[in-house]
């Protein structure tokens, strides 16, 4: 599961880049840590599914071996 601090990471660049009106050059900083940010945020969420399909196939394969 996503920790609340990761999700709240995510969030704070997120709305922060969006709210504040920065100079050109604190711009590309400021979206390269959104970016950051954001691939950790998605990394998360696809250990999270890489884990949970994992479990179902371990279920669905004992549930094939108890059928044959």
């Amino acid at each position: 599961m996503i920790s609340p601090t990761e999700e709240d990471e995510y969030t704070k660049h997120a709305h922060q880049t969006q709210e504040e009106k920065v100079p050109k050059g604190k711009q590309k900083q400021q979206g390269e840590e959104v970016l950051k940010a954001q691939t950790k945020h998605f990394e998360s969420i696809i250990t999270q599914l890489a884990q949970s399909l994992g479990g179902q196939l371990e279920t669905t394969n004992a549930q094939i071996q108890q059928l044959t």
